[in-house]
């Protein structure tokens, strides 16, 4: 047998053993993959609203999602079913206050109340503006910059700024992790806890000259005039998501059904 049909005769036997290797492993990764997920249909997918989604047969199984810090309100685009459990997690960090970030750089102070996890800010650096501004929090009895679920019938008004926490719409306090069932179902909002003004929110903007000081130490010239100036502004604007505007960050969620 000459060299040529040799050397026709390897290549074509080493194809074939390659293509056979590629059938095994594929042969393999498909028993895998019935044998984890029971032998039902398995297909990963990207929703509108830019959600992974793994899906098993018609139904969503596990999802993942970025939250950026400054998004009021994240919608997933997942149906949630009443009564139907879902457990989240989440990773990353982010910063609610980007100029108290900036300001300790320049200055080289300790940065307050620095970069938090999906767990938010315990209260160790609140100062009084933070605390008038509580109220106006997603949620109240959550920490800031903490991770909050909120489930809302379909079909209703999108959740934004003018629409933060209507009548319907169930919350969650996740934090870095936690299980619930939904009440009466709806499609699943993600948002970090910050605060989100209204008309009457002016006491929250516009404290007394003492609570500035305190929060902003000369030589810094914050006055209430000039707040008063800004809170003008802000609502003429309707300018009503000012504190989410200033967070910096995201978290990583994960959603199992």
């Amino acid at each position: 047998m000459s060299k040529s049909v040799n050397n026709r005769l390897i290549n074509k036997l080493k194809s074939l053993l390659d293509l056979k290797v590629m059938v095994t492993i594929l042969a393999i990764t498909i028993a895998l993959y019935a044998l984890i997920f029971n032998n039902r249909a398995v297909e990963l997918t990207f929703n509108q609203e830019g959600t992974t989604v793994l899906m098993k047969g018609d139904e969503p199984s596990k999802a993942i999602v970025l939250l950026p810090a400054n998004k009021l309100w994240l919608n997933t685009g997942l149906s949630v079913k009443p009564g139907q459990e879902v457990k989240i997690a989440a990773t990353g960090s982010v910063n609610v206050a980007i100029h108290r970030l900036i300001n300790s750089t320049k200055e080289h102070k300790p940065l307050e109340p620095g970069w938090l996890d999906p767990a938010g800010d315990q209260g160790t650096s609140r100062n009084a503006i933070d605390e008038l501004r509580k109220q106006y929090l997603i949620d109240p009895n959550a920490p800031f910059g903490s991770l909050i679920a909120g489930i809302f019938p379909e079909g209703k008004a999108q959740l934004g700024k003018d629409n933060p926490h209507p009548d319907g719409l169930e919350i969650y306090s996740v934090g870095k992790e936690k299980s619930f069932r939904s009440k009466e179902g709806g499609k699943l909002w993600l948002v970090v806890n910050d605060s989100v003004l209204n008309k009457d929110a002016k006491d929250a903007y516009v404290p007394t000259q003492q609570v500035l000081d305190e929060a902003y130490p000369p030589p810094k010239s914050v006055t209430v005039n000039k707040r008063l100036q800004e809170w003008e502004n802000i609502k003429s604007r309707r300018y009503f998501q000012a504190f989410f505007d200033d967070n910096v960050g995201e978290f990583l969620v994960q959603i199992e059904f």
